[in-house]
């Protein structure tokens, strides 16, 4: 009698035993299940932080076409203004402004100022009739050909070098009337502004 209540009572135990066993074994396979998944997760946040920091956003031929667009609407741009009613005459270039300096010392003394040393931006605006005839041809940041400015950034982005230290270029042309005021009679001719604007890269 007693020895089949040892007998009894050990095989409880013994199930008990496997019971846990089987316990813990399903306990390390969830784990590692977790953990599988876990990794998984791990990776696809790092290769989307990658993935976004690589993103490189290219802003030059927005900017380019800002600054042209701003030349032309702007007051103090190379449009004609009217004085006598405070508004501005977008795609209206006076010629005589245009071809005596006046436009060019206003456009880089007091309209779109980027410092004493501008190394922003520059450009070179060209008048031209129906023809395709250059009228004349004004510069802003015309710089000196040393170290910015125009003069030294146009061989360099003309020239197609890339990376640090090179410079891009952006042609674009629109449509003007030309103002010429004769004294007696004011002439509005049909011709174009083109603009060879560079910037630096960055």
């Amino acid at each position: 009698m007693q020895l089949n209540y040892i007998t009894d009572k050990m095989k409880t135990q013994i199930t008990k035993i496997k019971g846990k066993k089987a316990l813990f074994t399903f306990n390390m396979a969830y784990m590692i299940i977790r953990l599988i998944f876990l990794v998984i997760v791990l990776f696809s946040v790092i290769m989307l932080v990658g993935m976004f920091l690589k993103i490189n956003t290219d802003t030059f031929y927005v900017e380019a076409d800002l600054f042209a667009q701003s030349l032309i609407y702007s007051p103090h741009g190379i449009s004609y203004y009217t004085p006598q009613l405070y508004k501005i005459q977008p795609g209206i270039i006076d010629k005589t402004e245009f071809t005596s300096g006046i436009t060019e010392s206003r456009i880089n003394n007091h309209s779109f100022y980027y410092g004493k040393k501008n190394k922003h931006i520059a450009a070179k605006i060209t008048l031209q009739d129906t023809e395709g005839n250059i009228n004349h041809t004004i510069y802003y940041n015309k710089g000196e050909g040393k170290a910015h400015g125009y003069k030294f950034w146009d061989p360099i982005a003309k020239a197609e070098i890339e990376g640090e230290g090179a410079a891009r270029y952006l042609p674009k042309t629109i449509p003007v009337l030309i103002r010429e005021d004769l004294g007696h009679d004011l002439i509005y001719n049909a011709g174009s502004i083109s603009f060879e604007i560079t910037m630096p890269n960055k």
